[in-house]
């Protein structure tokens, strides 16, 4: 089981592996691991084949292995096609070049007091610059990070109105950021989006349910489907109106499971866990969503 969150592009890459006590007890919060905390490989789809990718720098960024079943660093595919990891213990951040199979530091990607960023959401902007989002530092965080993969700079902007932890971000058509969700004290119903023109926070209505370790996913006619992550009920964001309104429910219940729109503009949900938190329940099901008939159908699983 490889480590990190899936990038987009032909090939992904993974940090760092679980020993067999995680693969058999994933309900133990004292994981441990094999190899080194920095390693990493990479994964070929037209091969199905894994590959080292080489360690990141020692100085860059450090992991958590106290986890419980949520990786604390973040992977990012910025516009030039190289892999940003961020997050951890410590505040910088580590690029990696698939031409050359290198890691190379890339500056603090994360600002305040403490310095430290895991559970976290992030969002392109676009001319090279991340939105780091929320997270957990010493409590759920509404602090933001901007940070510049040119400059290898990063500086605080607005905060949120709520921290979060585990949120979900999305960017929307006009370069606006909408995240909802997360933990706080329970799982969080509200939503807010940031203005990257003034580096600040509104709000966005409510959620009919509190939700964490959910998708949102950018509709072609502007909208946001949120699935998942503690209701079976999808719901809808319509920019333009700034509302929220229900959708068909899903087949499933699932929470850390993917959401991909085809090309078709249906949207791809797979996998992910039901069950708890300290006792997820891996899932190998997947469904398709239509929105204009608001409707799901059932799909080919996926490979165990």
């Amino acid at each position: 089981m490889a480590w990190g969150s899936p990038t987009r592009g032909r090939r992904s890459v993974g940090i760092g592996r679980f020993t067999d006590e995680y693969e058999t007890s994933a309900s133990n919060a004292e994981v441990t691991w094999e190899g080194s905390f920095a390693s990493s490989e990479v994964y070929d789809p037209s091969t199905e084949t894994w590959s080292l990718a080489g360690d990141m720098p020692d100085e860059t960024v450090l992991l958590t292995a106290r986890q419980i079943n949520r990786p604390a660093i973040l992977l990012d595919m910025l516009e030039n096609g190289m892999v940003m990891a961020v997050g951890g213990l410590g505040p910088s951040a580590a690029i990696y070049d698939a031409s050359s199979g290198a890691w190379t530091p890339a500056g603090e990607a994360t600002s305040g007091e403490y310095r430290t960023r895991q559970e976290h959401t992030s969002v392109l902007l676009g001319d090279g610059k991340v939105l780091y989002i929320g997270g957990w530092d010493r409590g759920p965080s509404d602090s933001i990070d901007l940070f510049d993969t040119l400059t290898g700079s990063s500086s605080p902007t607005g905060s949120m109105n709520k921290g979060r932890w585990l949120p979900t971000a999305a960017a929307l058509g006009d370069r606006r950021v909408l995240v909802t969700g997360g933990g706080n004290n329970g799982n969080l119903a509200s939503a807010e989006i940031y203005d990257p023109s003034s580096g600040t926070w509104s709000s966005a209505g409510e959620m009919a349910k509190g939700r964490m370790n959910h998708t949102m996913t950018l509709l072609s006619d502007g909208r946001v489907l949120v699935t998942g992550g503690g209701s079976k009920t999808p719901e809808i964001y319509d920019p333009s109106t700034d509302t929220w309104s229900e959708a068909a429910n899903n087949l499933e219940s699932r929470a850390e499971h993917t959401a991909t729109v085809l090309s078709d503009g249906r949207v791809l949900v797979v996998g992910g866990v039901s069950g708890s938190r300290r006792q997820p329940l891996p899932k190998n099901s997947a469904e398709v969503y239509d929105p204009l008939a608001d409707t799901w159908t059932p799909s080919t699983e996926a490979a165990p």
